[in-house]
């Protein structure tokens, strides 16, 4: 809830850093921000704030681009970011269920939304990320019968067309892409009571 922080990290790091703070900002208000991830892109800087939904910053000042008071419906996870093209996730119960992606054209200062894709019987899309070359995008899910790991194709990145899937119980939290000796995999966590770490190779058919 302390909202996007700049940080001076050049040199050598030691003590207290607060004095390397260059700018702060709670985009939702002192009292309406709590923000989940933040992605540099393009020359701008995107975060999601669970209560106040995407917000395009200036990278350097967190100066308020654009964005913000757009998802009144559901609390906003993760994010990603690609080109003109932006994917959000959502988390719990808010007035409806955060069981979905959004995609969103981000050619300009204000995002705009373009989609929203369900995970039926799910409850949070936890992560959301892109493989390398746009091929892909992958979302990790929780709560319900639908948690789990869900692969999109991007052959049109603005209409991802499900690929493949896994159910898990209890769910997925984080989801990690890599690239290894050129196969693409997924490394996630694996929610309580029986935590684990799952590495899945979404190399043409999703398979752990």
């Amino acid at each position: 809830n302390g909202g996007v922080i700049a940080v001076d990290v050049s040199g050598t790091l030691t003590g207290d850093m607060s004095s390397r703070i260059v700018a702060q900002v709670q985009p939702g208000g002192a009292n309406n921000t709590y923000i989940w991830g933040v992605m540099l892109a393009g020359g701008r800087l995107y975060a999601t704030d669970m209560l106040s939904g995407l917000w395009v910053l200036d990278p350097l000042t967190l100066a308020t681009l654009g964005g913000g008071n757009n998802v009144p419906t559901q609390y906003v996870s993760d994010l990603w970011v690609t080109g003109t093209t932006a994917y959000t996730g959502g988390w719990g119960n808010r007035n409806a269920r955060g069981n979905s992606i959004r995609i969103w054209d981000v050619g300009g200062t204000t995002p705009a939304p373009i989609l929203e894709i369900a995970i039926p019987n799910a409850t949070t899309v936890s992560d959301v990320a892109v493989t390398p070359g746009n091929v892909a995008l992958v979302a990790t899910a929780e709560g319900g019968a639908g948690a789990g790991l869900y692969v999109y194709s991007l052959a049109d990145p603005r209409a991802p067309v499900l690929r493949g899937s896994v159910v898990v119980s209890g769910g997925l939290h984080t989801g990690e892409i890599a690239v290894i000796n050129g196969r693409t995999y997924v490394f996630t966590a694996k929610n309580p009571a029986s935590p684990e770490l799952r590495i899945y190779d979404i190399t043409g058919t999703i398979a752990p």
